[in-house]
């Protein structure tokens, strides 16, 4: 975990500067390029950037990010990608967990909440750790 909160640091030390700062830039002479090319080349260099698909551009950014500038191999994409998609696995189920507990300790001390879950009937009794404490005094 360390290596990793490490890459990561050192991923935005590398483009703190370009995302921090406001930039602006003259696009007159883009503009005027439209008009003056002819359709032979319009077609071969398309200017309409309302055309440009985000998720894609996105995509093509974050790769180029990887490889040039923190210098990873496009081999291990793969693996980061599982690795990713675990990590929000756990993520998912470590704040479900904790929301979980949060009810149980806010039942299990407040009356009034367990007494408003219990409206709940078969929904809450069978959720878990929550069930238990709005429904301890019967049977489950």
């Amino acid at each position: 975990m360390v290596r990793i909160q490490n890459r990561i640091s050192v991923g935005l030390e590398v483009l703190q500067y370009f995302t921090t700062r406001e930039w602006w830039f003259d696009t007159n002479n883009f503009k005027s390029l439209v008009r003056i090319l002819n359709p032979v080349d319009q077609e071969l260099f398309p200017m309409d950037l309302t055309v440009i698909q985000d998720e894609p551009y996105i995509e093509s950014c974050m790769i180029g990010a990887k490889l040039y500038c923190l210098k990873e191999k496009l081999e291990n994409l793969p693996k980061a990608r599982l690795q990713n998609k675990i990590l929000y696995v756990l993520d998912r189920l470590v704040s479900l967990f904790f929301y979980l507990l949060l009810v149980y300790w806010i039942v299990s001390y407040f009356e009034p909440a367990r007494e408003l879950l219990s409206y709940g009937g078969p929904v809450v009794r069978y959720l878990p750790l929550v069930g238990k404490a709005v429904f301890k005094d019967e049977a489950i």
